[in-house]
């Protein structure tokens, strides 16, 4: 079981569930216990993260403080740590401080009504700890959530010991998931193999860029389940982007029909489609409500975009020409360069590269030769004023 919480604010309790677990004979993971698995060439983040993993419950202590910050982002560890253990698909037992509930109610509820809140509170950060808990009560389908926890140890175990009961019921074949992903590898092969012959093919290296650029995309799309893991209520977004100038332009696009499109350009290093272009790395994006891109998020944006990957496209010299984009309406669908996901989209934006996908279309005239067979042929035409002179 991994416990999670700000450590200061519960550490006597803590301790006490810890003792009273092992006595169940069940292992306990705190981050600050000194055999917690920490590997030396990783931060005490990750670490953290590295922990949840292989963990079959997680415990949720909330109370009035909201934590340090993971990474660059506006979410705390703690916060972050409880997305990881739901993504894992591990059950997660959230216990808040009724009056620390009490409070984010009357916050939210002033707020709405748009009145100052006045109350003074023991809380380091007020509104990230009431968008925390808000987090936690909505919006997911396992949002049974205990707000009357008064504190105490034994008010904790009463709570924690009610919810074991019910979890090892409900426990499931842990070989279900491998079963799940050896499927999805079968899929994901005859996928690759298409889009390997796809990016090979004379009959599309003989169009131009913008065709290449949309036959690929459709390939992609078509296998979105098998190669990104798209479920069916994920509203999915396939763009290539051409680097024209300073700006990044669309090249070619594929949607989900529920997506109004407006083509954007990008400026370079703006937005996550400019900074991937600019650094000349992959962008990704768990959740881009807290990643700074340089932009405001519209409503809409967060509701088609909400994760997303962005891969810069190499044309053949090595020069980058574009921008892959991979994104979905799913927070944490796309979540570090190590995923096989981000993987995978990266493999795709160096086929496009070397399909010339980004490359500028070539402009020619009817019956007439391509214009770089006719360099060093062209004469200087002739002064129409001289002829008449002459």
């Amino acid at each position: 079981m991994f416990v999670c919480s700000t450590v200061k604010d519960f550490k006597p309790v803590r301790r006490d569930l810890k003792d009273w677990l092992q006595r169940r004979q069940i292992d306990v993971r705190e981050s600050e216990d000194p055999e917690f698995p920490v590997a030396l060439d990783v931060h005490s983040h990750a670490a953290c993260l590295r922990a949840i993993q292989g963990c079959h419950l997680f415990v949720l202590l909330v109370g009035w403080r909201y934590g340090g910050r993971y990474g660059d982002t506006k979410q705390s560890i703690t916060w972050r740590e409880c997305d990881e253990a739901r993504r894992l698909d591990i059950p997660v037992i959230t216990v808040i401080l009724r009056e620390v509930n009490e409070t984010a109610i009357r916050y939210s509820a002033a707020k709405r009504s748009k009145q100052p809140f006045k109350e003074k509170v023991d809380s380091d950060r007020l509104p990230d700890l009431v968008s925390f808990i808000d987090d936690q009560r909505k919006g997911r389908p396992n949002n049974w959530v205990h707000t009357d926890w008064d504190g105490s140890f034994t008010g904790l175990t009463q709570i924690v010991d009610s919810r074991l009961n019910s979890v090892f019921l409900e426990y499931r074949d842990p070989y279900h998931t491998l079963r799940r992903d050896a499927r999805r590898l079968q899929k994901y092969a005859r996928a690759r193999a298409e889009l390997d012959a796809l990016s090979q093919a004379s009959a599309i290296l003989q169009q131009e860029p913008g065709a290449r650029a949309r036959a690929f995309l459709t390939l992609l799309d078509e296998h979105r389940e098998a190669l990104f893991d798209f479920g069916e209520t994920d509203r999915h977004n396939f763009a290539v982007y051409r680097l024209d100038g300073h700006e990044l332009v669309v090249q070619e696009r594929v949607t989900h029909p529920d997506i109004r499109r407006k083509d954007r350009r990008w400026k370079l290093g703006t937005g996550h489609v400019g900074l991937a272009c600019k650094l000349q790395k992959p962008i990704v994006s768990p959740d881009i409500r807290f990643t700074e891109d340089g932009t405001t998020k519209s409503a809409s944006d967060l509701k088609n975009y909400r994760s997303v990957a962005c891969v810069p496209i190499r044309r053949t010299p090595g020069s980058i020409g574009g921008v892959l984009v991979v994104s979905s309406s799913r927070k944490d669908h796309f979540r570090s360069q190590e995923q096989a996901e981000v993987r995978t989209a990266e493999s795709a934006a160096y086929m496009l590269g070397l399909m010339g996908a980004v490359d500028q279309a070539v402009q020619r005239n009817a019956g007439q030769a391509p214009q770089h067979a006719r360099i060093g042929s062209r004469r200087k035409p002739k002064d129409p004023k001289r002829r008449r002179e002459r």
